[in-house]
């Protein structure tokens, strides 16, 4: 490798060198009927770049070449991705190891985006994060929870956290981010948390929570915070917590039951 071992936190869980020869061994895949081999070379050229490398923009590049490449997707790549989300020490080449994530059709990117969201919790795995980092990883939530991929025994954690973000980031593109991914969880917890947020200073957020109040509910009229939790109280939303991943979580308030 090109740059010093001191550039990235150490990980006891995914030895760098083993990194390496995972990607490698996926060259070894056969042809698939939509060239998977193909996608495996470019995916593997691009990652070691993307690892590899001494310039933060030939990392960033190669990280962005990947956002629709099939073989990005593959358990190796993920690995790959995780790794330089959490701890490239260049924050545009972090930004695009996430808009990778963002394209994923399951669940997985979610485990990385919460520890980049909780940063301060896994400093020996995670670097310091910035709002932008932040943004983008909220952003990257509400993408995977709109597809329906987070499963519902995980949503009491994400609800959490974007209620967290929503009330207390100093970051206007955070907190809007924060609730309009609200909206794709419908359940008390995150109704309550945006009818909050309707009383907010920044015209923006408010808006927004409004708006996705008016998008999981269905209900267009000009309600305040009090009139929200009325309904609430009358629609008995379930809590995210009674949510179990192999039920089917509601998405409107007409699965609820709540008043017409």
């Amino acid at each position: 490798m090109n740059r010093s071992p001191g550039t990235r936190v150490a990980l006891r869980s995914i030895p760098l060198l083993g990194l390496f020869q995972a990607l490698a061994c996926t060259a070894d895949r056969p042809v698939g009927p939509f060239g998977t081999r193909d996608s495996d070379t470019r995916t593997n050229r691009q990652l070691t770049v993307a690892l590899d490398s001494d310039q933060p923009d030939e990392r960033r590049k190669a990280l962005l070449s990947l956002i629709y490449e099939p073989a990005a997707r593959s358990p190796e790549a993920y690995q790959a991705l995780d790794l330089i989300a959490r701890t490239d020490q260049n924050d545009a080449v972090r930004r695009a190891a996430i808009a990778v994530l963002a394209q994923y059709e399951d669940d997985r990117p979610a485990e990385t985006l919460l520890r980049l969201l909780h940063a301060e919790d896994h400093r020996t795995t995670v670097r310091p994060v910035n709002d932008a980092i932040r943004w983008d990883a909220v952003t990257a939530l509400g993408g995977l929870a709109e597809r329906g991929v987070i499963p519902a025994a995980r949503w009491p954690e994400v609800v959490r956290t974007l209620t967290t973000l929503l009330y207390d980031s100093a970051d206007h593109h955070v907190q809007v981010s924060a609730a309009r991914a609200l909206r794709h969880f419908f359940c008390r917890e995150s109704i309550t948390a945006l009818a909050g947020a309707l009383s907010a200073r920044d015209f923006g957020v408010a808006y927004e929570a409004r708006a996705s109040l008016r998008y999981m509910t269905g209900l267009q009229e000009d309600m305040g915070s009090a009139a929200w939790q009325e309904w609430l109280y009358q629609a008995n939303v379930p809590p995210a917590s009674s949510l179990h991943a192999d039920e089917q979580a509601y998405t409107t308030a007409d699965q609820a039951g709540g008043p017409q």
